[in-house]
């Protein structure tokens, strides 16, 4: 599921994103099939590294994908409800790809947990979203 500037960017495309951060549900199956897909295009993922996907801790967890390129993996910690939140996701095409797009309300959650300046600007991008959603 896509979240972050790009996920922001779907509802306001004012925001610019700068990379690409993709949530995944945590499990072994799914950790697995994500090393075993990005294997496939030549970025091969440590054992301890795909043990972070699947194994949810507390915390969320956060992956670079690769030191040259701008996409994270992130997980959510543990009492994140995965299913529901994929079930209030958008579908979406990016680059000629269907992908699902967190909900706004959940990219304001994960948004309003940084201390960064452009991800408070991103929590009132997505309100005005909402109120115009709302107002019709």
């Amino acid at each position: 599921m896509v979240v972050g500037g790009l996920g922001v960017q779907h509802y306001c495309p004012e925001r610019v994103a700068a990379d690409l951060d993709v949530l995944i549900e945590s499990s072994e199956t799914n950790a697995t099939g994500v090393a075993y897909a990005l294997d496939k295009i030549g970025f091969t993922m440590q054992p301890e590294t795909v043990r972070l996907l699947f194994a949810p801790g507390p915390r969320p967890q956060q992956i670079q994908l690769h030191p040259t390129i701008p996409a994270d993996i992130l997980t959510e910690g543990e009492g994140f409800d995965f299913m529901a939140h994929w079930e209030q996701s958008e579908r979406a095409d990016m680059l000629a790809m269907p992908v699902r797009v967190a909900s706004p309300r959940l990219l304001i959650v994960m948004k309003s947990r940084s201390e960064q300046e452009k991800d408070a600007q991103d929590v009132l991008l997505l309100q005005s979203y909402l109120a115009g959603m709302a107002a019709g």
